[in-house]
């Protein structure tokens, strides 16, 4: 079975400042986030291009150039490991791997030396590539751990230890006071009328106000009480509950 028949696909996208490995001391001076495997997993998940997650070391099998060449070229290494998929280790396998680290101004990635690392690799062309920067994230130290992690987020379960926690949801609002329901609707056809076409039980009913113009009101809540306001000529010009 070829290698890219035994890896578990996932996809994802190299951003600006990605990754170095975990011995680039040098991204120390930058103003990286805290690395995790769920990070990784999600930031290479949530791309277009193409990537396969491999466990292994990394042998060079060129010259390095110098740590203060900016930018740093491209230098074939051979790697030597096994793919993680949702069920854990795959075969083992052993290929070429152009490795190019990136850079975010004066920080660089590094070179990988021989340390046994877990690895995001881009397959592209039917080749794979390794890219790592000058913030964690690229690769990740080959614990069991981490492999479990990975294989969590491969079956859904995928949540970050170092994401900043969800705010709790703002309070609901209280709800509105409800309208009181006093009954004036039954009396909207005398607005406009005279205070005497009003029937005499009306009138006297005891959930009935009447308030002429300038006449003092008390301010007591009677939600079943009507209200009926007039003018200076004795006409109902308003009706309220309360």
């Amino acid at each position: 079975m070829s290698l890219s028949q035994t890896l578990t696909r996932i996809t994802g996208a190299l951003a600006t400042g990605l990754a170095t490995l975990t011995f680039a001391g040098q991204a120390l001076a930058l103003s990286c986030l805290p690395g995790s495997a769920q990070s990784s997993f999600n930031q290479y998940d949530q791309a277009p291009e193409n990537y396969y997650i491999f466990q292994g070391r990394f042998q060079a099998i060129e010259p390095l150039p110098l740590n203060n060449v900016v930018p740093r070229p491209t230098v074939n290494f051979r790697l030597t490991g096994r793919g993680i998929g949702p069920a854990g280790l795959e075969q083992q396998q052993s290929f070429i791997v152009p490795v190019t680290p990136k850079c975010a101004g004066p920080w660089c990635g590094a070179y990988p030396d021989n340390q046994r690392v877990i690895a995001f690799m881009k397959f592209e062309n039917g080749r794979y590539s390794f890219e790592p920067g000058a913030c964690p994230g690229a690769s990740l130290p080959a614990t069991q751990e981490n492999r479990q992690a990975l294989q969590a987020c491969f079956n859904g379960n995928c949540v970050d230890p170092n994401a900043p926690p969800v705010p709790p949801s703002p309070p609901s609002p209280p709800a509105p006071p409800s309208t009181p329901d006093c009954g004036k609707e039954v009396l909207n056809d005398f607005l406009g009328r005279r205070l005497s076409r009003l029937p005499d039980f009306v009138r006297k009913s005891p959930l009935v106000r009447i308030i002429r113009p300038g006449q003092p009101v008390t301010l007591d809540w009677i939600p079943k009480r009507v209200n009926i306001e007039l003018n200076s000529r004795n006409r109902i010009i308003d009706l309220r509950c309360g």
